[in-house]
């Protein structure tokens, strides 16, 4: 009786002191190394981590990298970074990208101010084996505009697209004073051709009222221009929720599951003031609005306080399935938040059940979370944030977050290791000692078609695994000039596995459904 006494009450203390997903285990600051004293010192340069976003292993080292935007002044341009990380969170090198540099060669009249006030992977649309992304130039005067950027492995720009007021396919007029590209998601094919498209933010849109905001859903053509649009506002699109004035609807959005987007709204009012809200939004494959629900400070399980401008849904990211019920949680950035000081910022983590009610809500700041640093007056911690897999190789996912204002606007990036279930099968370690094959569309729901990078080879055997291990898939003697059928996989993260006379060939697979 005794033994099994003290095992009971063993049992009780693990559980008691055992961590819960989202919690953190520990954190790192992107910018306080050596390698980034460029960065400090650099005349002019600041808010780095206005935007941020993981664009996978680049240059195939097996080590996640990051795109992070900044501005330079004098005159003001825009910046996109394009950083190569090591194993511990510090960079090895990195490439630079802006107007006439890295690669862009653009004659575009436009000035490059806001270029890089958002960025998106888009995973490899030109089927050359590298990732390419999309970075917006929100800009002043000219309504904004979108770069679809196609990225050679150490960093520079191949070629790129530009989609703007009428030009790139973009069959509309924006006013000169509007934000469109405040935002940018890769939102998977939504419309099922193959090609994934985008959602774009514009938050200071006048439909409706001044800055209700609204969000463009582009259907892409492989060659980065756009197919057809659909714009959704509080006037158009479907969408039949209230926006008051000023809401900023747009300014951030994130894909969440298949056809279903999180859009922002950092203005929202309540009674409790201008803190902030966010809407999931259900569209189909025209990019209409069938379903949408509001989540704010006034919501069921919402177990914590805003500020009254606070900035909550300044960004959002899917950041995976942290506690093992086959549901992604969120990441909410609140910029504005003030803790202790103001605009310290904050950042959400937020997990939902299947009927989209809050499960549980974690806030990490100056005085909540266990953060091993602090923040000061106007860091805004939160600005930008992105999932970045398992950066630290414990199994667990982590996030990177932007705190574009802090350390006198130079900014800096902020990595955070979370706690949850276990995902066995590192990315880093999977890629270590293999060779790439380009996977297309990626993300998709229905079929893919695979190419070995610089091989002529047609015939290989295929496996595909969940993040587990666990095989879901297995073709022998597959003919590659043939698709594969991946639409009863479900949503998450699988790896291809091609094993051919030639040798190994992997990549990653992300299902959306």
């Amino acid at each position: 009786m005794k033994n099994i006494i003290l095992l009971f009450i063993a049992t009780l203390f693990a559980l008691t002191v055992q961590a819960q997903p989202g919690t953190l285990l520990s954190a790192k600051k992107i910018g306080d190394d050596n390698n980034f004293q460029f960065f400090d010192t650099m005349t002019g340069v600041g808010n780095f981590g206005i935007s941020v976003c993981n664009i996978g292993d680049l240059n195939g080292d097996g080590i996640t990298d990051i795109a992070v935007g900044a501005r330079r002044s004098g005159p003001t341009t825009g910046l996109v970074y394009i950083l190569f990380m090591d194993s511990t969170g510090g960079m090895k090198s990195y490439s630079l990208i802006t107007k006439n540099e890295g690669g862009l060669n653009t004659t575009s009249p436009n000035a490059f101010t806001e270029f890089g006030q958002s960025i998106a992977n888009l995973g490899d649309l030109d089927g050359d084996g590298v990732v390419d992304i999309a970075v917006g130039n929100k800009g002043s005067g000219y309504g904004g505009e979108v770069y679809i950027l196609y990225l050679n492995k150490d960093g520079n720009v191949k070629n790129h697209s530009r989609i703007a007021s009428n030009v790139g396919g973009f069959s509309h007029t924006l006013a000169t004073n509007q934000h469109f590209s405040r935002s940018i998601s890769n939102i998977g094919d939504v419309d099922g051709d193959g090609v994934v498209d985008i959602a774009v933010g514009n938050d200071l849109d006048g439909d409706g009222g001044i800055n209700k905001g609204s969000v463009y859903i582009l259907f892409l053509n492989s060659n980065g221009t756009v197919k057809k649009f659909q714009k959704i506002s509080q006037l158009t699109g479907g969408f039949s929720g209230t926006l008051g004035p000023d809401s900023r609807f747009g300014i951030s959005v994130c894909l969440y599951k298949k056809q279903r987007i999180i859009v922002g709204a950092r203005s929202d009012s309540s009674v409790n003031g201008y803190r902030g809200a966010i809407w999931l939004l259900d569209i189909d494959s025209n990019g209409m609005v069938q379903t949408q629900k509001k989540i704010n400070d006034a919501s069921p399980g919402f177990n914590d306080t805003l500020s009254f401008i606070a900035g909550f849904s300044s960004s959002i990211a899917s950041i995976g399935d942290l506690d093992g019920d086959s549901v992604t949680e969120i990441a909410v950035g609140a910029d504005s938040y003030d803790d202790i000081s103001f605009s310290t910022g904050a950042v959400f983590i937020m997990s939902l059940d299947e009927n989209d009610n809050i499960k549980f809500l974690r806030r990490y700041s100056n005085s909540v979370g266990d953060l091993p640093f602090t923040f000061n007056q106007s860091s805004r911690f939160g600005r930008s944030v992105s999932s970045i897999g398992d950066f630290n190789k414990d199994k667990k996912l982590d996030i990177v977050v932007g705190s574009s204002g802090e350390n006198g606007n130079k900014g800096r990036l902020n990595l955070l290791f979370l706690d949850g279930i276990e995902h066995n099968l590192s990315v880093s370690n999977l890629f270590a000692n293999s060779r790439s094959i380009s996977v297309y569309p990626n993300p998709t729901d229905s079929k893919i078609k695979l190419a070995i990078n610089g091989s002529t080879l047609q015939q290989a055997s295929v496996q595909i695994t969940d993040i587990s291990g666990k095989s879901c898939l297995s073709i022998q003697n597959f003919n590659l000039e043939n698709e594969i059928d991946v639409s009863l996989l479900k949503a998450g993260v699988y790896f291809v596995r091609l094993q051919t006379s030639d040798g190994i060939f992997q990549s990653k697979l992300i299902i959306h459904q």
